[in-house]
C-alpha cells in the first residue's frame, strides 16, 4: 500500500521530471529520453502519486518517446521553440510574459518571498529569474519532497500541503494553460507539445488533490 510519504515523494519526482524536460537538453537527459527511462519514470511516479489520473496521462507521456533520434535535432528544436526567435518568435518560459496587466516586478517579488520563506534562492550561476518555468516546477518538487519527509518523520505536513496549494493557485495554474496553448499552436516538435500538456494537466489535477487534503490541526 502506498503511504502518504511515498505519494508525496512520487509527486515530487513528477515535478522534477517536468523541470528536467524544460531545461536545455544535455547528453544525460537525451539518453534518458532515448532509452525510455524518462517515460517510464513518469508513468511509475504518476501511478503512485496520482493513480486516479494515470490513464489520462498515458497517451501524452508515451508521446514523449517520439522525440527524434539524435541530440543535435533535440537541441535545435528546443532553441527554435524557446530561445532563438527564429524563424518565428520563440515562446517565453516565464510567468510574467503571460499575465498582461500584472507588473513583472510584482510577480518576481512574490515568488522571491515564497522561495525565501523556505530558505531557497535562485542559482545566480544560471542567471535565471524567479518566474522561470523550471524554477517554479523545482519549487513544487522541493515542497512535495519536504511533505514526504514530514510524513516519514511523523511531523505535520500541513505547512507544505498548504504552501503547494497556494503556489499552484497563485502561479503555475494561472499561466500554464496560456503557455500550453502557445506551444500547441507554434511548436511542431511532439516532445514539447506533449510536455506542455502534461505540465498543465498535472498541475491542475495535483491542485485538485491538494484541495482534498484537509489540515490536521
Amino acid at each position: 500500500m502506498d503511504t502518504p510519504a511515498l505519494k508525496a515523494a512520487a509527486r515530487s519526482n513528477v515535478y522534477g521530471l517536468l523541470a528536467v524536460g524544460f531545461r536545455y537538453p544535455d547528453d544525460e537527459t537525451f539518453e534518458l529520453i532515448r532509452n525510455g527511462s524518462f517515460v517510464q519514470a513518469f508513468l511509475d511516479n504518476l501511478t503512485i502519486g496520482l493513480p486516479a489520473a494515470v490513464d489520462d496521462f498515458r497517451f501524452r507521456v508515451n508521446a514523449l518517446a517520439e522525440a527524434g533520434t539524435d541530440l543535435p535535432t533535440f537541441e535545435n528544436e528546443y532553441l527554435r521553440a524557446f530561445q532563438t526567435n527564429a524563424p518565428s518568435p520563440s515562446i517565453p518560459l516565464y510567468e510574467g510574459s503571460y499575465l498582461p496587466g500584472v507588473q513583472k516586478a510584482r510577480i518576481l517579488l512574490e515568488l522571491r518571498g515564497f522561495y525565501k520563506h523556505f530558505g531557497l534562492d535562485i542559482n545566480q550561476d544560471e542567471r535565471d529569474l524567479e518566474d522561470s518555468l523550471t524554477a517554479e516546477l523545482e519549487f513544487m518538487q522541493f515542497l512535495a519532497a519536504k511533505q514526504s519527509q514530514a510524513h516519514e518523520e511523523g511531523l505535520s505536513a500541513d505547512p507544505y500541503v498548504l504552501a503547494q496549494r497556494d503556489f499552484l493557485e497563485r502561479h503555475l495554474t494561472t499561466w500554464l494553460p496560456k503557455f500550453e496553448s502557445q506551444v500547441t499552436e507554434k511548436v511542431p516538435f511532439v516532445f514539447y507539445r506533449s510536455l506542455a500538456a502534461i505540465a498543465r494537466v498535472y498541475a491542475e489535477r495535483d491542485l485538485d488533490g491538494l484541495r482534498g487534503q484537509e489540515p490536521r490541526s
